[in-house]
């Protein structure tokens, strides 16, 4: 039986970004039961964005804000899961703009007891900002030969023929991206979700999934399919980084699986 699916969007005072994503979750051949935007206290023009789009969207439209206290994707995360009802999550950034094929490649994929680490296009500042300026998506994304491709030109073409057959043993790397990643609701409390103890950029990903693999799960990578590009944005510096990856060590050591400050918390808030 075809599992539902719940698509989160993770964002942050980005609206022009954010427009871009969810016109192209609206094109998808494959429409998830609902859409959350998780944002992490974002300003008055992503709130009237998000209420503008949700008198057209062709599915449940759902909003989780949290006040501005610095960068607390975890936790946002953990509380945009807890306002969902899908079995399947995917998950993406709010500068993530998914292929038209892009939920139904992930919901082809999804197995239980395992993760989906996705992969992405990197798109250029000046491509990046003539979409957001325009407000609107071209018909077709950038493809193989197109100019304004930073990183990753290949990942533009989808094989499903090979695709979805590669998928479930393509594996590069023990982490993944969250910007890009799916996995049961069931599996995801089973590590009770994202450790919050994790602030700023980076590690907070890698701890979930070290924490799931630890736990018994698998994890595979998409291999030209479930397709998205990544919208230009100058690399952001995290001061705590050094010391989040000698959390992650210690956490091997002791081999944990289920985090304490998880989302437990927020699953009886909805």
């Amino acid at each position: 039986m075809t599992p539902t699916v719940s698509l989160i969007i993770s964002t942050y005072n980005r609206p022009k970004a954010l427009r871009l994503v969810l016109e192209a979750v609206a094109r998808q051949t494959v429409l998830p039961v609902e859409v959350v935007v998780g944002d992490d206290g974002s300003g008055e023009e992503t709130r009237r964005l998000v209420e503008e789009t949700f008198k057209t969207f062709p599915t449940k439209l759902v909003h989780v804000w949290q006040e501005d206290r610095g960068f607390r994707l975890a936790e946002i995360r953990n509380k945009s899961v807890a306002a969902s009802s899908g079995e399947y999550i995917i998950q993406i950034d709010g500068d993530i703009v998914p292929d038209c094929h892009f939920v139904a490649d992930h919901l082809r994929l999804a197995r239980r007891g395992a993760f989906a680490k996705g992969t992405r296009v990197m798109l250029d500042e000046e491509v990046t900002l003539r979409l957001e300026n325009k407000g609107t998506l071209p018909e077709r994304m950038p493809g193989l030969l197109s100019r304004g491709i930073m990183k990753n030109r290949l990942k533009t073409l989808r094989l499903p023929a090979i695709g979805f057959r590669k998928s479930h043993t393509y594996k590069t790397g023990t982490t993944g991206i969250g910007a890009n990643m799916a996995f049961f609701r069931e599996d995801f409390l089973r590590v009770n979700g994202y450790d919050e103890n994790f602030t700023g950029w980076g590690a907070e990903d890698t701890d979930l999934m070290e924490r799931m693999l630890r736990a018994g799960m698998g994890s595979f990578k998409t291999f030209h399919v479930a397709k998205a590009y990544h919208l230009y944005h100058p690399e952001s510096v995290n001061p705590k980084l050094a010391q989040a990856y000698e959390v992650l060590a210690e956490k091997a050591r002791r081999g944990e699986t289920e985090c304490k400050n998880g989302i437990s918390k927020w699953l009886n808030q909805k």
